[in-house]
């Protein structure tokens, strides 16, 4: 007789175990629950910065492991700058039970983990074109629990304070142009004008990006913010990253989600060359409630998204990330 395998789920604790599918959810919920907190605050009268706009203040101060120093990358980023932003954090490090308690370190009672996103190469079995099953190496969401250093009581001497690194002469306004320049020159970029007229947009046909003139928007960080929004979109190209099949028209399903991958690609370029100290994100209860939507109708959408976002963040900036191999998680140690 053949035994049936039962999963067991439990809310907390490591080693719990969740089914591929809880896993979407899990962190689907967290994005639905921070937008939904951000419904509310509008309707208040407030101005609101959704969490993907801002991740994090400065490259400096990007979530990062305790141990390596490594930063995270794609949704982890969202997720650790979002429970930052919400518990008032002002340490960037992060680290797992295990790995505070080889320090000596011990989480406090009554703290609560973090849940991030694991990608594990696995085995499996997977139909073909012709309907046909073959073995073939496919990335499986896990999940993990991490506690940032301010929750953990640590031995004297230990935990040394977060210094970040000292900027010198370094203008995130220069960074931010020195970007742009850069990814400009690589190749396959795409080409840039300003003559937008009073529109910004990116067109693949002629593989170009065009912004209204400088002077036309309120502030510089307004103005990259933009042009991020629009060179994230050039990524999808086919002699770029080919991430884009089809260039559907506005309102479409594939649309929607090329604009969520340029959203969360732009929010996390702004905040690696930290130019938007004065920039005001004028988000409606409409704008918010429609990703509201979309992404509560499909759990994969937002993490699908944010490691696109971070593919194309790392081709404008130049950096290489081996993308198969689930790299760019930061550590579980």
């Amino acid at each position: 007789m053949a035994t049936k395998r039962h999963t067991t789920r439990r809310k907390n604790g490591e080693g719990t175990r969740l089914t591929n599918a809880d896993r979407y959810q899990m962190f689907t919920d967290r994005v639905v629950k921070a937008l939904d907190d951000a419904i509310a605050r509008v309707k208040a009268g407030e101005k609101v910065q959704l969490f993907w706009q801002r991740p994090w203040v400065t490259a400096n101060y990007a979530p990062r492991n305790l141990q390596s120093g490594r930063p995270y990358h794609g949704f982890n980023v969202l997720l650790l700058a979002l429970e930052t932003m919400d518990n008032g954090y002002t340490d960037p490090r992060w680290t797992t039970m295990r790995g505070a308690n080889k320090l000596g370190g011990k989480v406090r009672k009554g703290q609560h983990a973090t849940w991030v996103t694991l990608w594990k190469k696995v085995q499996a079995n997977v139909e073909n074109d012709e309907g046909e099953s073959e073995r073939k190496q496919i990335l499986l969401l896990r999940a993990y629990m991490l506690f940032n250093v301010e929750q953990i009581d640590w031995p004297e001497g230990v935990l040394k304070p977060w210094e970040p690194e000292q900027a010198g002469d370094w203008s995130p306004r220069e960074e931010a142009e020195q970007v742009v320049s850069d990814y400009l020159a690589s190749e396959h970029a795409p080409t840039f004008d300003h003559k937008g007229g009073n529109r910004a947009f990116y067109n693949p046909f002629a593989h170009n990006v065009s912004l209204p003139k400088q002077e036309r928007f309120r502030s510089a960080p307004g103005y990259y913010s933009t042009l991020y929004h629009e060179l994230v979109h050039s990524t999808g190209h086919e002699s770029v990253l080919n991430r884009v099949d089809n260039w559907d028209r506005f309102g479409s399903e594939p649309y929607a989600r090329e604009e969520l991958v340029a959203e969360l690609g732009a929010g996390m370029l702004v905040a690696h060359v930290g130019v938007d100290d004065d920039h005001e994100f004028e988000n409606t209860v409409a704008y918010i409630d429609g990703w509201r939507k979309r992404i509560s109708e499909d759990p994969k959408l937002i993490l699908q998204a944010a490691t696109k976002a971070q593919e194309a963040a790392d081709r404008i900036l130049g950096i290489t990330r081996d993308y198969d191999n689930g790299n760019g998680n930061g550590d579980e140690s």
